[in-house]
């Protein structure tokens, strides 16, 4: 069993030092972890060297670029920059983890487990949940993934490759796997912890205005956004103002900038997908959300 871990990380000290051990302590160690600091201006490269002096798996790459921070869309570059220097045909999975997360010793062995049970399974991750409330942020659907500490199936990855670098990333790789046949789930009685708060880098009015552009990018349906928007107002605090933000990126690049998504196969597999899961929620079915 030989995996891969790729972290994209920026002025990460205060958290991935507890990232790491968490890793060190896996009962299934990676066969290569390459973290690759985009401009760090914290001891985060300093940290970063201190372990992979003393552990041959871990490697470093720095990159020099003095990009703005854009949540999904600089984290998902970093990512596909290091997977161009890897040679993916040496590792059964693929697993992309951020720097702010800690999870117990058996972590990645019981994701393997679950691959092992189901060939057709392609993508699955825990299920993330806060550090002040150890709760999720959020209801998350089974099948949708979640970005922090993703475990793909090699030959589902090369598949799907490379991810898009946009936000919504952790959500468009789930379907381009399920269109190519793949099962993808969450593991509910696996748990991460999630050691800073999800929009803690640039604020919950960009983070959901974000969320909002690029679900117009991919065409969510008016109906769909429209669900989303009220559970945002109604469900997730600070209330009403995250549904705000979110309606408002939505209609500015449907109505104004109309930057949307090219592929069109794509497009249509997530009107599926969202009538499917419509006709769950009508229908009242249990345990699928998290």
């Amino acid at each position: 069993m030989k995996y891969l871990i790729i972290t994209p990380v920026r002025d990460e000290e205060n958290t991935i030092e507890i990232t790491i051990k968490s890793v060190l302590n896996q009962s299934i160690l990676p066969a290569k972890w390459l973290i690759i600091d985009d401009n760090s201006t914290d001891n985060t490269p300093k940290i970063i060297e201190k372990y992979s002096l003393n552990y041959s798996f871990i490697k470093s790459l720095s990159i020099d670029d003095q990009r703005k921070r854009i949540p999904g869309k600089g984290p998902m570059s970093i990512f596909n920059y290091g997977i161009k220097t890897i040679e993916l045909n040496q590792y059964d999975f693929i697993v992309k983890l951020d720097a702010d997360m800690e999870f117990k010793n058996k972590y990645f062995e019981t994701i393997f487990l679950e691959f092992s049970k189901d060939s057709k399974l392609g993508i699955a991750s825990g299920l993330i949940i806060e550090k002040n409330t150890l709760k999720p942020s959020k209801k998350h659907y089974h099948e949708i993934t979640q970005g922090p500490t993703k475990v793909y199936k090699q030959k589902c990855f090369i598949e799907i490759m490379p991810n898009e670098e946009f936000k919504g990333w952790d959500f468009l790789d789930n379907i381009k796997a399920m269109k190519n046949g793949y099962k993808t789930k969450i593991i509910n009685n696996l748990r991460a912890i999630h050691l800073k708060p999800m929009d803690q880098s640039v604020g919950y009015q960009k983070e959901n205005y974000l969320k909002g552009y690029y679900d117009a990018h991919l065409k969510f349906s008016i109906l769909f956004v429209f669900v989303k928007f009220l559970k945002k107002m109604l469900l997730e605090k600070p209330l009403f103002l995250n549904g705000y933000y979110y309606f408002y990126g939505y209609c500015k690049n449907l109505f104004i900038d109309k930057e949307f998504y090219k592929d069109k196969k794509i497009i249509s597999f997530i009107k599926v997908h969202h009538y499917r899961r419509s006709k769950e929620m009508i229908m009242f079915k249990r345990n699928l959300y998290y």
